[in-house]
């Protein structure tokens, strides 16, 4: 059970998270360099990033933030759960595969070992098979 202080200061945190998430929603809308993977040089993300956050200041300052702000953060946050649920979907999946594929060759692998070494036995080619006396030993010499 939470005391009063403590609810306050949670929901004091609650209304701060909602505005930060429109925040963050609002800039991913305007700047794609923010709210996709960033493949130029990294020496120059820091400069790009802090003009973009200046420039959505000044922005909000003129239209300030909406609801709508924050269902563009929760879109972007869902594409990204969603990408990431795909790949681990698409490795498990070739993982499976992969081990029946394994399976399947060992499974041939190990039968036609087993073939060999039964005609192997069956062969004439032993030493001593071909001699009559069943309990002597052959010479070579």
């Amino acid at each position: 059970m939470q005391t009063f202080d403590q609810q306050r200061r949670n929901d004091d945190i609650a209304t701060d998270r909602v505005m930060v998430e429109n925040f963050f929603g609002r800039l991913k809308t305007l700047w794609a360099v923010c709210g996709d993977i960033y493949r130029w040089n990294r020496k120059n993300y820091d400069a790009f990033f802090q003009t973009c956050v200046a420039v959505t200041n000044v922005h909000i300052r003129f239209n300030p933030l909406r609801d709508e702000d924050g269902d563009a953060n929760m879109q972007y946050i869902n594409r990204l759960r969603t990408i990431g649920s795909k790949k681990i979907r698409d490795k498990k999946k070739s993982q499976h595969k992969y081990r029946e594929k394994r399976k399947t060759r060992l499974t041939f692998f190990l039968a036609s070992e087993s073939t060999l070494a039964g005609k192997a036995y069956d062969s004439e080619t032993e030493m001593g098979s071909d001699s009559d006396d069943d309990g002597a030993t052959s010479q070579l010499f």
